[in-house]
């Protein structure tokens, strides 16, 4: 088992390379052959436009997967983690110390030391930590969104994919 778990790593780069350029082509491919070419190829405009071609609860689905994927290795690596170091169910429970873990987790504050990440060209960069922010506080706000059931700010326009969209209240 060994032997094949480590061949397997070897080729993780082609393997996650593909399987990267084979999930967009796929959800593409799944379109074209599940929707209409009028509906597909059309010009939608109006309420619920940027769902016609691909349905908002696909999107969802697909996202979901990737979600509770991505949990469930994290759960798995703390499990083998905690095993490892032989931790005890009681310190789990401790308040200060999950507090302050809490804490380093939503600042990212080992992610790149006190200068940031080593860049393509080996210099310092903070630039992984505020992409991971974006992305981890875009997705917690998404989820926000979903469970107060407010609309999803839609349509992302060019330029504004890194900014927040305000919403006005009622």
């Amino acid at each position: 088992m060994a032997a094949a778990d480590g061949r397997f790593l070897r080729r993780n780069g082609p393997v996650a390379s593909l399987v990267t350029a084979l999930a967009p082509a796929g959800v593409l491919l799944g379109a074209m052959l599940l929707q209409a070419p009028g509906l597909l190829y059309g010009t939608h405009t109006g309420p619920g436009a940027f769902y016609a071609v691909i349905p908002h609860s696909v999107m969802a689905a697909l996202g979901s997967v990737t979600l509770l994927f991505a949990l469930f290795a994290l759960g798995m690596g703390f499990a083998n983690f905690w095993r490892d170091t032989g931790g005890r169910a009681v310190e789990l429970t401790r308040g200060r110390p999950l507090r302050r873990a809490l804490s380093d987790v939503l600042t990212l504050r080992h992610l790149g030391g006190q200068h940031g990440c080593n860049d393509r060209d080996e210099t310092f960069s903070t630039a992984r930590r505020r992409f991971h922010h974006a992305l981890f506080y875009g997705l917690f706000r998404l989820l926000r969104l979903h469970g107060r059931g407010d609309a999803v700010p839609c349509p992302v326009r060019l330029g504004s994919a890194l900014r927040i969209p305000r919403q006005r209240r009622p």
